[in-house]
């Protein structure tokens, strides 16, 4: 099936259409000649219905159900064609339709029965553009979402489409109207919603819809609405018709919502015959099987169009979630339930304290952490009132209604997207009703579904300019967390905006902030959130905020004497359930009151310790900074040569080929150059390498010298800085120009974050390292042991700072830091053989042509070489503590203290 063909049939056949030359009875047997369906089967269903035929529906068995109709009655023609479906021989038949479809010649109208959506547009004109709609019926199916959230999907799709329509059809409604486009989109999803779960009379809105907005058009939709919207917020039935309300059936029908939901009089858009039917479409869809915590997330594509590529994409799964709420607080209420057991008295104190729990998101999005943290109260509280009620069973006493003290007015959030934080408030809702439904359960008086309890505070703002305490006031007699997934945004992707609040946050803490990602704000803010009153809070965090420089430049803010990190979720993917599952590696990170219980968590285990630091290791508090040579007493590790020569002093193998074929004698002046991604590669590139005392002879080879005019130049102009100015009285030369007497160990500066191993080489003295690389000159054999160990990868993983998602590797403040006993000539002894057996491993690979990129890639790593390095790790451990260690964490804890015990010597010896 050819797409391009497909689109041009349907360009013709709509051409034909317009032009009267191919009739709405043979509609449906020109679109299956689009698709390419069988010739004999296109015949013979024209047979079996030809033009004129009295019967009018044209049925393709087990793929289509079609009827042409009258001018402006597409829409009940559908409707008509649904019902003919309904029984025994309808739509659970065997040879039922997958589609029902009619067109009039302009309108068009189709229906997936399977999946129950249909077309995002309305007229013939536009099926070509939207041909994928229909290639369901030709055996092609679209992509499905996963079973959970199926019916999340379908809504959220369809209520785009009807955004999208109701656009089309108010185009004077610009961005000074986009709260009251927000405010009733989130009402009507309200209205959908009641209907089908026992808040509202089964189907009153659909209904309503269907018996006044009787204008095909839907040029009466509006009033409808207008009357709906105000009776759902006037409690006195009488009065109604007295403040505005129009028809006397829908102020008779309608309850009184309250909750603020409909307060505010806002305009209430006009519709077009597309935003009739699509409105009546969303009614008709089984609003009661959505998931109040996926269904915000996906509803709030609907207004940020960008997110509709994959409408599951956004929404951030409860495990995820529950990772930040278990061990902020949920975990001590379970405990507390636990140890309640079947004591009254002790539930009742445990109920008590959960109606004095308040949760805070200030980047709260569509509200799921709030969601989540809702019904999880609601759940415990619930168990704790089953309990009391069997224990009153037990004893034969007067059962009580229990009522929650759970309030959704205790759930704060900011958001800078109005949608969102309507969206959440409404999530809230459909939550509170969903747990009232749980909770009647073991009550004799189900709690009423109406009136509506008003929503929490949940607001419109940059959340780093809101004042946190007036949108949720901390008091000493209640327990109120913050949490929530802020954005990350590292320094290159920060708006100036963004640049702004980070210098509005930071700059009465400290002069040195801008390098820290923007999630860092939320940390500093949460902070003063805490001494203002806060219990406690928790982030979601991409893990840079704990490596390299940031850790100097954040934490001395958030942990103080009173706050302590009180536990952590170390690196793990942080992913959706999309279908297209985009993860980015984060931490979790939650600060509470010194007294607080500490636990650690990792992918292997749960771990209780006497202290977190901001590494998120189970260790002392300690930064590490970058560490001179001088005071490491290692071996000397350098930063490669610098050319700062705009290029000129580069060569490709080609260009070096090229000029040695012309003037051999410049081999004296050509030397291989390695940088990191030459080293992944084990393929250098070339560059010149002219000592003082070989100048006067590269000047008589005219293309050398060229090179050094042209890097003279290059550093001679204006825009360079003084640094660089400054070298073009040398123009022949590298910076630095560095190089060892035998041979280098070098060190990539770079690596995957995938990598067990920081790929390490050995060369001999020819090669020069450029500034993209590290190098120890003439260094013993037993420190590339050291460097090439899992031990050491694992420090640089925790204290380096990041490149994107890749590590990067510093001398200063991964090598020099690096903690290492005094080891006897024996060990050094056994380490070099170690390092001998890497490299003896890893010969023949690298004279078959693979590069060191492929031997240390982990799809990649040969066995051999594995257990080679495992060999290594399983010494070099024992050294250190008498065994290998048991995980990442343990060698990190021991690291660290090795560090404070390294550093406090130091400065005593200062």
């Amino acid at each position: 099936m050819n797409t391009i063909e497909i689109e041009e049939n349907l360009d013709q056949l709509v051409t034909e259409v317009a032009a009267g030359t191919c009739s709405v009875h043979d509609f449906p047997f020109r679109v299956m000649e689009a698709y390419e369906a069988s010739r004999n089967e296109v015949a013979k269903l024209r047979m079996k219905h030809p033009q004129g035929l009295a019967v009018s529906n044209i049925l393709w068995p087990k793929k289509l159900l079609f009827r042409a109709a009258d001018r402006g009655q597409v829409q009940n023609t559908i409707e008509a064609l649904k019902a003919s479906l309904v029984g025994k021989k309808g739509a659970a038949a065997k040879n039922a339709p997958r589609f029902v479809m009619s067109t009039d010649g302009d309108e068009f109208l189709a229906i997936d029965l399977k999946t129950g959506e249909t077309p995002p547009f309305d007229r013939i004109a536009e099926l070509p553009v939207n041909y994928d709609f229909l290639l369901p019926m030709f055996g092609v199916e679209r992509y499905k979402p996963a079973p959970e959230t199926t019916a999340d999907v379908r809504a959220a799709r369809h209520m785009a489409k009807f955004h999208d329509a109701i656009r089309d059809a108010n185009p004077t409604w610009g961005a000074e109207r986009i709260h009251d486009l927000n405010l009733f989109m989130t009402r009507l999803l309200f209205c959908m919603f009641a209907e089908d779960t026992g808040i509202f009379t089964q189907k009153l809105f659909v209904n309503t819809l269907r018996r006044e907005a009787m204008q095909v058009d839907g040029s009466d939709t509006q009033r409808v609405v207008e009357d709906v919207f105000l009776s759902l917020d006037l409690a006195d039935r009488e009065a109604r018709h007295a403040q505005g309300v129009r028809s006397q059936r829908i102020a008779v029908d309608f309850p009184y919502v309250n909750g603020g939901l409909f307060r505010d009089r806002t305009e209430v858009p006009v519709f077009n015959r597309r935003a009739r039917r699509l409105l009546l479409e969303a009614a008709d869809l089984q609003w009661e099987q959505i998931h109040a915590d996926i269904f915000g997330s996906m509803i709030q594509a609907i207004v940020q169009t960008d997110m509709r590529a994959d409408f599951g994409m956004h929404y951030t799964s409860v495990p995820n979630i529950m990772k930040v709420l278990e061990p902020l607080f949920l975990s001590s209420l379970r405990e507390q339930l636990t140890a309640a057991g079947d004591n009254v008295k002790a539930l009742e104190k445990l109920v008590e304290r959960i109606s004095r729990v308040r949760v805070f998101d200030p980047a709260c999005g569509s509200g799921n952490f709030l969601i989540i943290a809702y019904r999880e109260l609601r759940l415990i509280e619930t168990e704790a009132f089953r309990r009391m009620r069997a224990v009153k069973r037990k004893g034969q006493l007067d059962l009580a209604d229990y009522h929650t003290g759970i309030k959704i007015s205790s759930f704060h959030g900011i958001d800078p997207v109005d949608f969102a934080c309507e969206t959440a408030k409404l999530s809230l809702w459909i939550s509170q009703y969903q747990m009232n439904r749980k909770l009647d359960e073991i009550c004799s008086a189900p709690t009423p579904a109406l009136p509506l309890t008003d929503a929490g505070s949940i607001v419109v703002g940059n959340a780093l300019r809101k004042d946190w305490l007036k949108v949720c006031p901390p008091s000493e007699d209640i327990e109120t967390y913050v949490v929530g997934n802020p954005p990350y945004l590292g320094r290159g992707n920060q708006t100036p905006e963004q640049k702004r609040d980070i210098i509005k946050v930071f700059s009465p803490l400290t002069k040195k902030f801008k390098k820290l990602d923007y999630v860092a704000c939320w940390f500093a803010r949460g902070t003063e959130y805490l001494k203002a009153g806060g219990t406690a809070f928790a982030f979601v965090s991409t893990n840079s905020i704990c490596q390299g420089e940031q850790v100097g430049l954040l934490w001395p803010h958030v942990i103080d004497q009173d706050h302590r990190i009180v536990f952590a979720h170390q690196a793990f993917k942080w992913a959706n359930s999309a279908a297209k599952n985009a993860g980015v590696t984060c931490v979790i990170i939650g600060v509470g009151d010194k007294s607080i219980r500490r636990r650690l968590y990792s992918a292997e285990r749960i771990t209780s310790v006497d202290n977190i630091n901001a590494y998120l290791a189970a260790a002392p508090d300690v930064i590490v900074e970058g560490m001179s040579h001088a005071q490491s007493g290692k071996p000397l590790m350098r930063w490669g040569n610098m050319p700062a020569d705009g290029g000129a002093l580069i060569l490709s193998e080609q260009e070096r080929e090229k000029l040695l074929a012309a003037y051999p004698k410049a081999a004296a002046l050509i030397r291989p150059l390695y940088g990191t991604q030459e080293l992944l590669d084990s393929r250098p590139r070339y560059c010149l390498w002219i000592p003082d005392s070989q100048l006067k002879l590269a000047k008589t080879f005219p293309p050398v010298a060229a090179r050094i005019d042209e890097c003279a130049a290059f550093r001679n102009h204006e825009d360079r800085d003084a640094g660089t100015q400054a070298l073009a009285g040398k123009p022949h030369q590298f910076r630095e120009m560095h190089t060892a007497k035998h041979s280098q160990i070098v060190v990539a500066m770079t690596a995957s974050e995938n990598r067990l191993y920081i790929p390490v080489e050995v060369m001999g003295s020819d090669p020069v390292i450029s500034n993209l690389a590290f190098s120890i000159h003439d260094g013993p054999m037993w420190i590339f042991s050291i460097i090439s160990s899992g031990l050491h990868v694992t420090w640089a993983k925790a204290v380096a700072g990041g490149l994107e998602t890749r590590l990067r590797y510093s001398n200063t403040l991964v090598y020099n830091t690096f903690p290492m006993p005094a080891f006897s000539k024996s060990q050094q002894e056994a380490l070099e053989q170690h390092a001998l057996d890497i490299m003896r491993v890893r010969e023949p690979y690298i004279a078959d042509g693979r590069s060191l990129a492929w031997l240390y890639n982990p799809e990649t790593m040969p066995a051999e070489l594995h257990q080679t390095h495992s060999n290594l790790d399983n010494y070099l451990e024992t050294i250190y503590i008498g065994r290998p260690f048991k995980d990442d964490p343990e060698r990190l804890e021991h690291l660290f203290k090795l560090y404070a015990r390294m550093t406090k010597t130091a400065a005593k010896a200062a």
